[in-house]
């Protein structure tokens, strides 16, 4: 994975994120990049931090993100949106709900276990973009 991650190591722009992760100024929101580079950034710059949280803008775009992202860190699980509207409305509010407490069950196993884990869930945040925090 260093032929992916150490090229954007030498970056005044990656460093100055570290930076801000480093002490604690989060989130961190990263523009301009194609959905793999986002991923690749994200996966490089969170790479020292045990829990890793990425959300995306739309349901759309997180599934997206989370396939891009699990190529550079398996240990990533993928939350469903929770649709209010549909979310009690029979099969397809059961099985979101099972999805949903499965990353949970995940997060707690990985809490005991002291393991790493990335969780990319979806918001609706006023303006576009995918926001990763650490």
């Amino acid at each position: 994975m260093k032929t992916y991650t150490e090229p954007m190591r030498a970056s005044r722009e990656f460093e100055a994120v570290g930076e801000h992760l480093r002490r604690g100024e989060t989130p961190v929101l990263v523009t301009g990049c194609t959905p793999v580079q986002k991923a690749q950034f994200m996966y490089a710059i969170g790479a020292p931090f045990r829990y890793r949280l990425v959300i995306a803008e739309d349901d759309l775009k997180a599934k997206m993100l989370f396939e891009d992202y699990r190529e550079f860190d398996p240990d990533t699980v993928y939350m469903p949106d929770k649709d209010l509207i549909f979310f009690s409305a029979g099969v397809q509010g059961n099985a979101t709900l099972r999805a949903r407490m499965s990353v949970l069950r995940r997060i707690a196993e990985t809490q005991e276990n002291g393991g790493r884990l990335t969780v990319v869930p979806t918001t609706r945040p006023r303006r576009g973009g995918v926001h990763a925090a650490w």
